[in-house]
C-alpha cells in the first residue's frame, strides 16, 4: 500500500488479521510461559481453533490495528 494515492481501494485481508493476532499472542506467551510454568524456549505455540471471531469492519491502507487479548 505504500506510495499510493486517493482512496485506498481494496482492504487488508481478514485471514492477515487473524494471522496478525495470534503472531502477536505467540509473541506474548514466548515472552511470558504459561501461569505456573518457567519459560521454555524449545516449545512452540500453536493455535488450534478459533471460535467467535467477529470482524466490526475492515482495515485498509495507514489504518492501525490493535489487539486486545
Amino acid at each position: 500500500y505504500a506510495g499510493t494515492e486517493g482512496p485506498p481501494t481494496s482492504s487488508y485481508p481478514s485471514l492477515l488479521v487473524v494471522e496478525s493476532f495470534c503472531q502477536s499472542c505467540g509473541l506474548l506467551r514466548a515472552a511470558t510461559g504459561t501461569a505456573g510454568e518457567p519459560r521454555d524456549e524449545t516449545k512452540v505455540p500453536v493455535v488450534a481453533k478459533l471460535a467467535g471471531l467477529r470482524f466490526t469492519g475492515e482495515a485498509g491502507p495507514g489504518d492501525l490495528l490493535e489487539h486486545h487479548v
